[in-house]
């Protein structure tokens, strides 16, 4: 594990490119369960496996995800997700994270104000 510190917006796909798994490794609170990671897109965004807390948001993608519920389970599902991995799912997540832009969230807000109307 490397701690590199902030590091700039635009040199962060040139580090996500030599990770092997996402971690989302959130302590579970009232705060947190109301948190939708945009991490998590990120991660799908290169394909990565990801391995979280069991998050209400997160777990939405639970078929793509490594959700986890105490600290041994993260620990489990990390070597999971470091043994289970392929071209396929990379695409699935990939896929994921293009539903998941602020442009297509952008048009589903405005698609459901015009339907509220």
């Amino acid at each position: 594990v490397r701690l590199y510190g902030e590091i700039p917006y635009s040199a962060v796909p040139e580090y996500m490119a030599q990770f092997r798994i996402g971690l989302i490794p959130f302590h579970v609170n009232e705060l947190t369960l109301a948190t939708n990671p945009i991490k998590l897109f990120e991660y799908f965004s290169c394909g990565l496996p990801v391995v979280s807390s069991a998050l209400p948001e997160v777990a939405a993608y639970r078929d793509h995800v490594y959700l986890s519920h105490t600290p041994a389970e993260f620990a489990a599902q990390v070597t999971a997700a470091l043994t289970e991995d392929s071209t396929e799912r990379r695409r699935w997540r990939h896929d994921i994270a293009l539903g998941a832009s602020w442009e297509n969230r952008a048009t589903d807000l405005l698609a459901q104000a015009s339907a509220a109307e």
